[in-house]
């Protein structure tokens, strides 16, 4: 998951053909804007961890200041989003293997609890069984739209041992 570092305050951004161009859009001592260019591949992600570190790195040899100022907000910087809070609740469900009683246990919930009551979702173990249906139930219905008026061949092995 890409960090959006909030260096990128401090710069426009626009692309130019096969680069990406940033500019420096802090006012110096003489009341002009830097105007400093940082380019980078547009290939390359927009928050990748190239160009951040191109970027601190011109903030942190023109604009000492600004440069201290966005290190201790990026160690505040969370990218957590609601929807990537539950993919991955679902996930510890339905890849990880773990218990819906894990939800409830207070270690696990003072780590998670206050980001999962932030984003109003629910850690009860009736809360979380449906997140995990209702996203099976999504995936089903993908797979059967996907497979859709194709054939499918299924070699099945019906002998066991015992």
């Amino acid at each position: 998951m890409a960090k959006k570092s909030t260096a990128f305050d401090y710069f426009s951004m626009s692309e130019d053909g096969k680069y990406f161009v940033c500019l420096c859009k802090i006012e110096g001592n003489e009341g002009q804007n830097c105007n400093a260019t940082i380019s980078t591949f547009s290939g390359c992600e927009k928050n990748a961890p190239t160009r951040t570190s191109n970027i601190k790195r011109h903030l942190q040899r023109h604009h000492a200041n600004i440069y201290d100022t966005v290190c201790e907000k990026d160690k505040k910087t969370i990218t957590m989003t609601p929807q990537i809070f539950k993919n991955h609740i679902i996930e510890l469900v339905s890849k990880n293997g773990l218990p819906l009683s894990l939800f409830k246990q207070s270690g696990f919930l003072s780590i998670v609890g206050e980001m999962a009551e932030t984003f109003g979702i629910s850690l009860n173990r009736e809360n979380i069984r449906n997140l995990v249906i209702d996203e099976a139930s999504k995936q089903k219905e993908e797979l059967k739209e996907f497979l859709k008026g194709r054939l499918i061949y299924l070699k099945m092995n019906a002998c066991t041992r015992h």
